[in-house]
């Protein structure tokens, strides 16, 4: 199950496959030391198997099986051999990340036409600096034969173990600086790393492949001009073991008697001479085209042939430069609490499968996760950001609202204490007999209310009248009901009407309009809800030369009539 702990601590096993071996190394990635080492295993197998066999991912489905143990939570990354990749140096000029995936798709595709369908393509960039001319960017870019990639996945997925991680060797030996395991250095390192059929030499500088180069000698190669060149040859698998420095010492074999190292060494003549000749030509083309600090004087190996002496001594002898096994799990580099092979010789062969197991998502090669993989996660993480940070800022604005709302809330809360509070000194209960009592009290007093307003009627009434004359018109009577005289029945007498008689004085203006004046102002009284004249200004027997006499009806709005007049 190919899962990160969520504690932050990853269990990453690195599996090298080989036809005659295989090696694995299982390691406790952490964030806050260096990596530790749990375990190492190596199986050889009774007789060669190509890995397509279903035997072969039989056998590694029962070594893994054992070798995890009962883990859950883990990674599984393993390589392509050197062959089954194709590698670009390019040169770019610098420009933006987002457009470097797409430039190196293209400069590959020119150099080198492929079809994605059968091939797949990831880079990683070397260094990004100023040249004379002009800032350029080194790349070192990688194709690889979807078939191989698509065996290699398969042989694990039926073995059961999901791979996280396909990559390269000289990818494994850069994980050692990437991961702190070793310091970098400021000069570059080259690297000889031999497999089944090619060995390729690579200059690393400060983690970065810097520059790769192969040559078909590889151990199938070097067994095949051995057996070619010796007499009575010992057996092809005892031929390996020996070049792969399995086997401590050389083999006896035939009716030749002992075949000593020298003799090995004379049959590979062919082969190692090739391949002195291609480290060396491997580092006077790194140091023309690349301007770095210091220059080669170490070369490591790495892979099968790493740990033959009798090779590293011939090599020796024919360069200008060291060749020293590398020996990653040597105690100056291990945690204290890792375990390790105590010999190097048995710790060497290792460093293939260890380099895999230092492999991280973000640092390593992996063409199960290629650049388009990584730039889409990139492009998630951003759209995941920015939904985080606007979730963020909604509750943010959903908190501070909230917080205000609580306020209110509360200041409602406090004034509604202090109002219960206040209602809590009155007494509400009000008995029958108290209602009662008040409402006697309330019709009691509308009676004499009513009773005073009924005494000051009249005076309020003619108050009311006498204010209301206009100047020309003199008063000569008020009365309440009509006179007895002109009354036909007692009936008439009280009607409730109140008469008024008076007269106009005559003069140049019409005295129709004084009289209209007074009853209209008699009609705008709330005294008064009715005005009626009673007699015509027309009647002869009243008119005088200097005064005309009338007669006004009026009602009062309470209806009071009094008595007498």
């Amino acid at each position: 199950m190919n899962k990160h702990s969520k504690t932050g601590n990853t269990l990453v096993v690195g599996v090298d496959i080989h036809p005659h071996v295989i090696r694995m190394v299982k390691v406790l990635r952490t964030e806050a030391k260096r990596p530790r080492i749990l375990a190492w295993r190596t199986h050889s197998l009774a007789q060669p198997l190509q890995t397509e066999n279903e035997s072969y991912s039989r056998i590694l489905a029962e070594e893994l099986q054992s070798f995890l143990e009962d883990a859950s939570v883990f990674e599984v990354w393993t390589t392509l051999q050197a062959q089954q990749v194709r590698t670009f140096h390019l040169q770019l000029p610098k420009m933006d990340s987002k457009q470097l995936g797409a430039a190196v798709f293209w400069a590959v595709k020119r150099e080198n036409p492929f079809e994605e369908s059968e091939w797949v393509l990831d880079y990683e960039v070397v260094t990004s600096g100023d040249e004379e001319k002009a800032p350029v960017t080194h790349i070192t870019a990688y194709l690889a034969s979807r078939q191989h990639l698509d065996q290699t996945r398969d042989l694990f997925n039926q073995a059961g173990f999901p791979l996280s991680g396909i990559s390269l060797p000289m990818s494994a030996f850069n994980n050692f600086i990437r991961s702190g395991w070793i310091d970098a250095e400021p000069a570059p390192v080259a690297v000889s790393i031999t497999d089944m059929d090619a060995t390729q030499v690579g200059l690393s500088h400060l983690g970065f492949t810097a520059l790769t180069r192969n040559i078909p000698a590889g151990l199938n190669q070097m067994s095949e001009a051995a057996d070619k060149a010796l007499v009575d040859a010992p057996l092809n698998r005892e031929i390996m073991d020996w070049i792969s420095g399995v086997s401590d010492e050389a083999s006896d074999a035939g009716q030749s008697g002992a075949i000593t190292d020298k003799y090995y060494i004379d049959a590979l003549r062919r082969p190692l001479e090739r391949l002195a000749r291609h480290v060396e030509q491997t580092i006077e083309f790194f140091h023309r085209n690349h301007k770095t600090p210091g220059s080669v004087d170490t070369v490591y190996t790495f892979g099968l042939v790493a740990t033959n002496k009798a090779i590293r001594d011939y090599l020796n002898q024919r360069l200008d430069v060291d060749i020293i096994p590398f020996d990653p799990m040597a105690p100056a580099f291990i945690a204290e609490d890792s375990q390790v092979p105590e010999k190097a010789e048995e710790r060497i062969p290792y460093n293939l499968a260890l380099g895999l197991a230092l492999s991280a998502p973000d640092q390593t090669i992996n063409f199960l996760h290629t650049f388009k993989d990584r730039q889409t996660a990139q492009r998630h993480q951003l759209i995941g950001r920015i939904t985080l940070i606007s979730t963020a800022a909604v509750l943010a604005i959903s908190a501070v609202c909230g917080f205000w709302q609580y306020q209110i809330l509360a200041g409602f809360k406090t004034e509604r204490k202090a109002l219960e509070q206040t209602v809590s000194g009155f007494d509400p209960r009000v008995s029958e007999t108290v209602l009662r009592d008040t409402a006697t009290e309330l019709q009691q007093r509308q009676r004499e209310l009513k009773a005073a307003a009924e005494r000051h009627q009249a005076s309020a009434l003619i108050v009311e009248i006498s204010n209301l004359v206009p100047a020309g018109i003199v008063l000569t009577e008020i009365s309440f009901g009509q006179p007895r005289a002109q009354s036909r029945n007692r009936s008439q007498s009280a009607d409730g009407s109140i008469r008024i008689q008076g007269l106009i004085e005559r003069t140049d203006q019409a005295t129709d309009s004084v009289l209209a004046l007074y009853t209209s102002s008699l009609r705008s009284s709330p005294l008064i809800t009715q005005v009626d004249i009673d007699e015509e200004l027309r009647n002869a027997e009243r008119r005088s030369e200097t005064h005309n006499y009338f007669t006004i009806r009026i009602v009062p709005t309470t209806g009071f009539m009094p008595s007498s007049g």
